[in-house]
């Protein structure tokens, strides 16, 4: 379920947004409200919502200077505007500020807040699938750096990487920075490496060899 923070001065305004829409359907549930955008700001720090609901007209800190902050801020938070306001300027500024909606009140329209948080969601899914991506990629790196990295080089050697920017590239991808002016690549190997390794446990074979 996709955590949402409700932004609004005005009680009646938050239950009836609250208790009104479906927002099980939608794969969300409100988390906790606020009166203004200061409080706002503390909620998102305590309670790290996935989609904040602001309204723009609000005393302490109005919604437009709230957006603002979590855009710099709380920048995993996904804004839909709240609003009484026609003015195409306040859709312009929100848009500009990364709001994934921009919902006129009195009466909410229940459709256009679905196509909003639809939008929303949608956004939240993809940077937690490449999330799972990166740290999934970087366990792979974590647990077979040295059988990778001791690839590249034998392809390097072969010729597999026809450019410098091929083998930079790459390397980078191993977590290696080989961005310098030049390069040199020199293979050793130890004498007697079996008796050595020996003495040590076969768990250590590969470190005994990397070492």
């Amino acid at each position: 379920m996709k955590k949402v923070l409700l932004v609004d001065d005005e009680p009646a305004a938050r239950e009836h947004i609250r208790d009104s829409f479906p927002w099980a359907t939608c794969g969300c549930e409100i988390v906790g409200e606020a009166g203004n955008g200061e409080e706002a700001l503390a909620l998102c720090a305590a309670l790290k919502p996935d989609i904040a609901l602001i309204d723009i007209t609000m005393p302490v800190m109005d919604g437009m200077e709230l957006l603002r902050r979590l855009d710099t801020e709380f920048p995993a938070v996904r804004s839909i505007m709240l609003t009484a306001h026609r003015d195409f300027t306040y859709a312009q500024q929100a848009l500009l500020h990364r709001a994934f909606g921009y919902v006129l009140k009195a009466p909410v329209s229940m459709v256009e807040m679905k196509k909003a948080l639809d939008r929303a969601c949608m956004d939240v899914d993809r940077d937690l699938h490449f999330d799972r991506h990166e740290k999934s990629h970087a366990q792979m790196l974590r647990s077979y750096q040295y059988p990778l990295r001791r690839k590249f080089f034998a392809d390097v050697l072969l010729g597999l990487f026809m450019t410098e920017d091929e083998w930079i590239r790459e390397g980078a991808k191993l977590g290696m920075n080989l961005v310098s002016p030049e390069h040199g690549l020199m293979i050793c190997a130890a004498d007697r490496l079996e008796e050595y390794a020996a003495r040590y446990p076969d768990k250590d074979k590969s470190l005994i060899e990397y070492s």
